[in-house]
């Protein structure tokens, strides 16, 4: 994109090196850029000015005293011009003292030509510039509104202004929050393991708005992000791209427009940062999270640290759909906003660095890294405590929850993979009895044949099966107005042992082995085979899960 010429540009012009510049003072300011160029030999010229112009002169209406010289010099300099050139040869033989004395004192620009130039040429070439550059950016402007118009007219999501802002700005760019945790981001070519690397450190370095350079070489470009007149976030353009200060300035800060909107409409469905730990656990569920450098640091950017281990939890509401869940991007209206929260909270409590996200209506997704592998059984079962600490301060119809645990994984990668397997015990541990779902956190041992089946419970086969085994036992009780199934389904959990059970039940020996002859009779089975006994105990567990 054209800019505003600086003064250095401008002495650059073939044009103006025919006269053979010299720089009497204020070389350190040829960076300022002209706004415009006057043609004056007036004395008292500054109030005219309005602040960025540089001024051509022959000085013939300069006077030959050091004190009018001086004068001025600083009436450009208090009204902001850029510079002023006098041409020699008119009035001025040598270079004016007082105008090289003010100019040094001031670091203001003053620089004379030692030959005659066309002024006319310079004002034409100057101008023609500055024109291109102000239609430029008024383009570049009625783009930039246009886009986040139409972007927040559409109550379009967060990583779709990210897109745009990327490539309005032609540079990566990153969502924090106040705490310098990356939200979201959109990098573009750039890699993440590159971009987000050390990123709290380096947020923390730079400004907290406009332009800076935080860690050395590296430009950033940064926007407050409010809401309510409450900043929550900040928008950053990394590196510089083809935009200046004012043009990424002006984009940012209509691009945290539209994110602020979009976030007001977004309240209703997840908060930003469990958003953004929702799309990275889905990633990683999918096996779309990428390289394994680019994970550490994407995770990192998100506030969870690499560790020794990593274990994936799942919270399951009792109650729901056993089977695995979906694994494709997050969308509105899934998860549970309250618990997700709810357990956010929790670790954050314990400092126990971790991931939380929404992935499924009745599920909630927890990443744990843990910076020493031995301590990573009490990790989670402080975290687990304080989750059902917290799920039990929230309102009944929160519902019940229960917490499954995957083995422990040694890399980010895996770990995503094992959010599956964690997923698939929590949802098999809501299917427990009361008493069996009571423990603080399941894993695979706690749930067994009962895990299995919720693997397998939506194949036809395994449903037919279960129909097969206990139609006839339900079919009679309907009929017949009995309770046969419900003593089948207590037969079953305590294993077959009559005594327990005659006793759980409240009856005599005698009306127990009559009942359970009725079910022999109706099942066509004898309750004594072992094998028997699993099947029914099989199909038992299969019409729990779809009931």
């Amino acid at each position: 994109m054209p800019t505003m010429p600086t003064l250095g540009a401008i002495l650059d012009l073939p044009i103006l090196r025919q006269g053979r510049p010299e720089v009497l003072s204020g070389a350190d300011a040829l960076s300022r850029a002209v706004r415009w160029v006057h043609v004056s030999e007036l004395d008292e010229f500054s109030a005219l000015l309005q602040g960025g112009e540089l001024v051509l002169t022959t000085g013939l209406g300069l006077g030959s005293d050091t004190d009018s010289q001086q004068r001025y010099v600083h009436g450009l300099d208090r009204v902001g011009a850029c510079g002023v050139v006098l041409e020699l040869g008119r009035r001025f033989t040598e270079p004016p003292a007082g105008l090289r004395r003010a100019g040094q004192r001031l670091g203001f620009p003053v620089v004379v030509l030692h030959r005659p130039i066309r002024f006319v040429e310079v004002t034409e070439q100057v101008h023609s510039a500055i024109v291109a550059d102000q239609l430029q950016r008024l383009r570049f402007s009625h783009d930039v509104h246009r886009t986040f118009s139409s972007l927040s007219a559409e109550h379009t999501s967060i990583p779709r202004i990210l897109a745009h802002t990327r490539a309005l700005a032609g540079a990566p760019v990153v969502l924090e929050d106040m705490g310098h945790r990356v939200l979201d981001y959109d990098l573009g070519d750039a890699p993440a393991a590159t971009a987000l690397r050390h990123w709290e450190r380096r947020s923390r370095d730079a400004a907290d708005t406009g332009v800076s350079r935080p860690l050395g070489n590296e430009r950033w470009t940064a926007a407050r992000v409010e809401s309510a007149g409450q900043a929550w976030g900040r928008l950053i353009v990394l590196g510089s791209g083809p935009l200046d200060d004012a043009d990424a300035a002006m984009l940012l800060e209509r691009a945290a427009q539209a994110l602020a909107l979009a976030r007001l409409l977004e309240r209703d469905r997840q908060g930003v940062e469990q958003r953004a730990h929702s799309g990275f656990l889905s990633e990683l569920l999918g096996g779309r999270g990428g390289a394994a450098a680019d994970l550490g640091a994407r995770a990192a950017a998100l506030g969870l640290p690499s560790g020794a281990r990593f274990t994936a939890l799942t919270l399951a509401r009792r109650g729901a759909t056993a089977g695995p869940p979906p694994v494709e991007p997050i969308t509105a209206g899934l998860g549970d906003t309250r618990v997700a929260e709810a357990a956010a909270a929790a670790a954050r409590g314990l400092r126990v660095p971790a991931l939380v996200g929404s992935l499924a209506l009745g599920s909630v997704h927890v990443l744990v890294s843990h910076a020493e592998a031995a301590h990573a059984d009490r990790d989670l079962d402080r975290l687990a405590a304080a989750v059902h600490d917290r799920l039990a301060a929230l309102p009944e119809s929160t519902g019940e929850w229960v917490i499954g645990a995957a083995r422990p994984a040694g890399t980010l990668g895996d770990a995503g993979r094992r959010l599956a397997e964690s997923a698939h015990i929590a949802r098999a541990a809501a299917t427990l009895p009361e008493r069996g779902a009571a423990r603080p956190i399941h894993r695979t041992e706690d749930v067994r044949l009962r895990g299995l089946i919720a693997l397998l419970h939506d194949d036809p086969r395994v449903e037919a099966f279960a129909a097969a085994e206990l139609a006839p036992l339900r079919d009679h009780d309907a009929e017949h107005g009995t309770a046969l199934f419900g003593l089948l389904t207590a037969f079953v959990r305590s294993g077959g042992n009559k005594t327990r059970l005659a006793r759980a039940a409240h009856l005599s020996r005698a009306a127990l082995y009559h009942r359970l002859a009725s079910i022999e009779e109706v099942l066509g089975v004898d309750l004594a085979d072992p094998e028997t006994v699993t099947s029914l105990h099989v199909a038992v567990l299969v019409h729990e899960m779809r009931t």
